[in-house]
């Protein structure tokens, strides 16, 4: 709603991405699982496995604060990180460069350098494909959708960082917030 001042704006991308999102799942209902085997050994468990006691339960509060503290500081440290990324190709003239090659296909500058800056960083991008609004109304809307949708790398990084430690692959949630921006376009689009 604050990104368009519109209320039924808000409401249209809202609905859109609640939508996308239950679509790509639907179509992520037929991934096939990765059979992964687990080996239970002695050494595998450990004190912190047991049942949770009277006695190590402000332990284990603690160490829950301490890892949420450290993933809210993590993700900070992205969005600063890409923002000194982004500062860089704009200041080094990398995004506009780009920009006006995408325009060879007949896309506006302004319409271009959003996408850019957006498929960077979210929030950046986010912010101008929203400011075009008055010049390029629907091609805004779309791209703002989209960006929302997707994410940007500085979004799917976080989420690699995160998963990294785990054995997950990260090729299927590019996949499917790919899709979702895809999605959440066509369903903007239709309310609109």
């Amino acid at each position: 709603i604050s990104l368009f001042n519109n209320k039924k704006l808000g409401f249209i991308l809202l609905y859109s991405h609640i939508l996308s999102a239950f679509l790509v799942a639907y179509f992520f209902r037929f991934w096939k699982k990765e059979k992964t085997e687990i080996s239970f050994k002695e050494n595998n468990f450990n004190e912190k496995s047991l049942p949770i006691k009277l006695s190590n339960f402000g332990e284990l509060l603690g160490d829950s604060i301490k890892s949420s503290i450290f993933n809210l500081l993590s993700i900070g440290g992205f969005v600063v990180l890409f923002s000194v990324i982004l500062s860089i190709l704009k200041s080094t003239e990398i995004i506009q460069i780009c920009s006006y090659i995408l325009s060879i296909f007949n896309i506006p500058l302004d319409i271009s350098f959003s996408f850019l800056t957006g498929i960077i960083e979210l929030t950046n991008g986010v912010n101008l494909a929203s400011s075009l609004c008055e010049t390029y109304y629907l091609s805004s809307i779309l791209l703002t959708s989209f960006l929302l949708g997707f994410g940007g790398f500085s979004v799917l990084l976080k989420v690699y960082s995160i998963i990294s430690k785990e054995n997950i692959s990260i090729k299927p949630y590019i996949i499917g917030k790919f899709l979702h921006g895809l999605f959440s376009v066509i369903f903007t689009y239709i309310f609109l």
